[in-house]
């Protein structure tokens, strides 16, 4: 009970305050980045590859370190946070999310050993996967291959999904893993996890399709490991850089 106050403690604002990374040998992947995400917002991060994008996601994690500046939740450095705790408060969603030769219902319950049917049911619903589900003979206990071999890209990526959701954690990061879910799903997805906002979970989504960028409150762009732009949809398309034209190479293929 103590353990889950404390990750209910990280349903607060973030903060990157002057933050670069660099690896041992002294490459740069990150300069000086500052953003501060409230509670409950929804912010896409978009960039050309190499960019340093999932670079943010490993130090929220602490999977790197900062080679300087400092990184906050609630007004804590993440650094006084004990891992275990900042780990169990961020929920990650990978573009090759890892599945076990297990049934989907055990899949989704590694999420949350203590989730009820009910909850289980409602994450896959929201993931856009309880229909699917339905239609497998063995409904929630069909076998999933090892490594999801027996479903398909963009079924994988949902049931990856569902996990994170059934954890109810205050962060929620979706690290370009709506890449094989068609564009259709893709935007059931986000009206289903929208509502999450409203209940002060926040969500980083890293993504290059831009209807997937554009209902997120604000779009950080970054490029060389810079941020170069951040903004809604709207004010970042009124600008010139990257965004105007990832959006304007979009309506031509659309055209």
């Amino acid at each position: 009970e103590g353990e889950q106050a404390g990750v209910e403690g990280l349903r607060r604002p973030l903060e990157f305050d002057h933050v670069w990374f660099s690896y041992p040998d002294g490459t740069g992947v990150l300069e000086d980045i500052n953003f501060r995400m409230e509670r409950g917002e929804h912010l896409a991060v978009v960039g050309p590859t190499g960019s340093g994008k999932s670079t943010l996601v490993l130090l929220l994690l602490r999977l790197y370190e900062p080679t300087s500046g400092c990184i906050r939740l609630g007004g804590r450095d993440i650094r006084t946070i004990p891992k275990r705790e900042l780990r169990r408060g961020i929920a990650l969603v990978l573009q090759e999310g890892f599945l076990f030769g297990k049934t989907i219902r055990e899949n989704i319950r590694l999420g949350r050993m203590d989730a009820g049917e009910e909850m289980l049911i409602g994450a896959a619903r929201k993931a856009a996967l309880h229909k699917v589900i339905e239609e497998f003979p063995g409904g929630y206990d069909t076998m999933v291959g090892e490594r999801g071999v027996t479903l398909s890209g963009g079924q994988r990526q949902r049931l990856s999904l569902a996990r994170a959701l059934v954890r109810e954690s205050p962060l929620l990061v979706l690290d370009d893993s709506m890449s094989a879910v068609d564009t259709e799903t893709d935007r059931m997805i986000r009206e289903s996890i929208e509502g999450e906002g409203e209940s002060g979970t926040g969500i980083i989504i890293i993504a290059h399709r831009l209807t997937t960028l554009a209902s997120a409150d604000r779009i950080l762009v970054l490029e060389d490991g810079r941020i170069t732009a951040l903004g809604s949809h709207a004010e970042l398309v009124g600008m010139p850089g990257l965004y105007r034209r990832l959006a304007e190479l979009q309506r031509a293929v659309d055209a």
